[in-house]
Order: structure tokens, then C-alpha cells, then sequence
């Protein structure tokens, strides 16, 4: 769910909250439910830009629901709002596991964003962490190897940033045409996990 495709602001200041969630077959209503809840404050909100949820290709009772947002000050306003309203107490209710939430501010990214990529399109998702006061140098190292990414046939857009309350936490996201680019990608020694999820909704 979107409220606007292209035309996102030139500077990156924007934000993800991601939401891990645990999902059995038969609980699969309540990704729908995710949606359709969160769908009024999309609406009415400007900087709220577009829901959507992945599901693990390795585990499909594994998913992440990414809420994409045009400023961090706009993230924090928006989920406040939505404690306050009891839209968040509904759905955290409504899940067997516990909701791994995580709010990621944005550094860098280029290509496609999240609700650009088509439903059955891959994202891969990499977190390192850094010592304390190195950052900036993992940063700077994870910039490079998205460049190198950007060679891979395939290859649909990234976002790179950092976890809101831990700055040397670094995430990576990476959206990919099929799995076979996402596999070329790969270094032939792993230097870090990376987990590859498919866009359903």
C-alpha cells in the first residue's frame, strides 16, 4: 500500500520502522489486517509514503512489514499517534511472538524504494554492528559494496541506514529482480549474514 510512487525528496532524510513478525499459514488474516489498519493513517498523513511486508524465503513463517516514512520526525509523530489510538496495542495483541520493531533512519539509498518493487520481487536484509565511535568507517565500507551491488544484472535499488538507538548498528536493505541477481551478488567468502525476504503485499 502506497501513497505515492516516485517524487520522494531529493536529500535522503527519511526513515523505516521495520516490524519482524512470526506469521503461522493460518495466521496469515492478520498480515492483511496489518494492512487494512494502518491504511487511514497512510492516508491522511503526507509523509507517511507506503506500507509493505516480505516474507522470508527460507522460513515463510518469518515477515517483516516496513512502514516508510519521509522524515524521522515524521516516523516518531505517526507511531506516537498511533499508540495513543490503540492501533498498535490491536495488532501487537493480535500476534503469537513478540514484534521486533526497529527504526531505521536512512543515510543513503538509489533506485527503487519499497512499494516500488513488485509483489514476488526480492529484498535482501544484512545488520552489522560496529565497535563503538566506528560507525562511520562500517558505513563507509557497506557504500562500497553497494556500489559493487549496482553492477549485479538485476539489481533494483538499496537503502542503507542507521538503527535509531544505536548508531554503529548499520542495516542494509537491497531489492533484487529474481533470487539467481541476489546469488550473483554474493561474495564467495560471506562477510556478513544477509537473509533474503519476497514482497507479498
Amino acid at each position: 500500500m502506497t501513497r505515492r510512487g516516485l517524487g520522494y525528496n531529493g536529500a535522503v532524510t527519511e526513515m523505516i520502522r521495520s516490524a519482524g513478525l512470526c506469521v503461522s499459514e493460518s495466521d496469515w488474516p492478520l498480515l492483511s489486517k496489518y494492512e487494512r489498519l494502518w491504511s487511514r493513517p497512510l492516508a491522511e498523513n503526507e509523509d507517511f509514503l507506503s506500507i509493505t511486508v516480505w516474507r522470508c524465503t527460507s522460513d515463510h513463517t518469518r515477515y517483516v512489514a516496513l512502514n516508510h516514512y519521509a522524515n524521522p520526525a515524521a516516523a516518531l509523530r505517526i507511531e506516537a499517534e498511533a499508540t495513543e489510538s490503540g492501533l498498535l496495542a490491536d495488532l501487537m495483541g493480535s500476534w503469537q511472538e513478540p514484534v521486533d520493531l526497529r527504526f531505521i533512519r536512512i543515510e543513503a539509498r538509489e533506485g527503487l524504494v519499497p512499494d516500488e518493487v513488485e509483489i514476488k520481487h526480492l529484498a535482501s536484509f544484512s545488520t552489522r554492528v560496529a565497535d563503538t565511535g566506528r560507525g562511520d568507517e562500517l558505513s563507509n565500507e557497506l557504500s562500497y559494496i553497494f556500489e559493487e551491488m549496482k553492477l549485479t544484472d538485476g539489481f533494483l535499488g538499496f537503502m542503507q541506514g542507521r538503527l535509531e538507538s544505536v548508531p554503529e548498528e548499520i542495516t542494509g536493505v537491497v531489492f533484487w529482480r529474481t533470487r539467481e541477481a541476489f546469488q550473483r551478488s554474493l561474495p564467495s567468502s560471506a562477510r556478513y549474514e544477509c537473509e533474503l525476504f519476497e514482497r507479498v503485499i
